[in-house]
């Protein structure tokens, strides 16, 4: 190994060195540092720190089935705000086969990107998931009477309410990418786990938007909202309750 490719080995292995995957701010942020420092001083570029050049296995990539045709509204709402928070890329896409059994319709949800990041990102989605329905039950005791658009509706803006929370919460996990290097480092890394989405799993992401136009239910929106609100976005110490994502094409 020449010095110029030990040198972007290093760079690369400092990539993983985040908050989100277990690094303390000072670390993420001294590892920053270091990263700049290198690359000035050796006259190297984030075009040198090629995808060959980093870890492959710290990547993971996650993948939830669920039968049925229809898209949680829970995911519509909140995917993308917690990809974008934990610094991966999802997609959710349709398939024909279910346990093998054609014909069986089904939605496919994933997660892809540095392996700590996806069992952070597939931690928030579980849980928001999980927070919905449970305070969707409870608003509907309570409301009386509730139809399954109704309950939809809650969902929904709970969802959009925890995907807003994220979005304010995520310039300040990104604190560290206005120190020195600390940009340089957040675009290799996005580089790194697209070139990984692309070369080790063949997925070429495309934007799609959504939109529904029917009329929705104020009263369960606000409540969804004001539960959103409330709903806790942190695991607790040892990652709380659940345990972690079983991680599918991990290398």
């Amino acid at each position: 190994m020449t010095d110029k490719t030990a040198l972007k080995a290093k760079l690369a292995a400092l990539l993983a060195k985040t908050i989100e995957a277990g690094a303390t701010e000072d670390e993420a942020m001294a590892a920053a540092e270091r990263a700049q420092r290198i690359m000035v001083e050796h006259n190297i570029t984030l075009e040198d720190i090629e995808a060959s050049d980093v870890d492959r296995n710290a990547f993971g990539h996650w993948a939830e089935k669920t039968r049925g045709s229809r898209y949680n509204v829970v995911t519509k709402c909140t995917m993308m705000a917690i990809a974008d928070y934990c610094g991966v890329r999802c997609w959710v896409q349709r398939g024909e086969t279910f346990d093998g059994v054609r014909s069986n319709a089904h939605i496919e949800e994933h997660f892809a990107g540095y392996a700590a990041d996806v069992e952070h990102a597939t931690f928030l989605l579980n849980l928001t998931k999980e927070a919905a329905e449970h305070e969707c039950r409870v608003w509907a005791r309570l409301y009386g009477n509730t139809s399954a658009k109704d309950r939809d509706d809650f969902k929904i803006g709970m969802g959009r309410r925890v995907a807003k929370r994220l979005r304010e919460m995520a310039p300040t996990r990104a604190q560290a990418a206005s120190q020195p290097g600390g940009t340089a480092l957040v675009v290799a890394k996005a580089n790194a786990v697209a070139n990984y989405l692309k070369t080790d799993l063949g997925v070429n992401l495309q934007s799609r938007s959504t939109s529904s136009t029917r009329q929705r239910n104020q009263d369960a929106i606000r409540a969804g909202d004001a539960a959103g609100a409330r709903m806790g976005l942190h695991r607790g110490v040892g990652g709380g309750g659940r345990s972690g994502p079983a991680l599918i094409g991990r290398l």
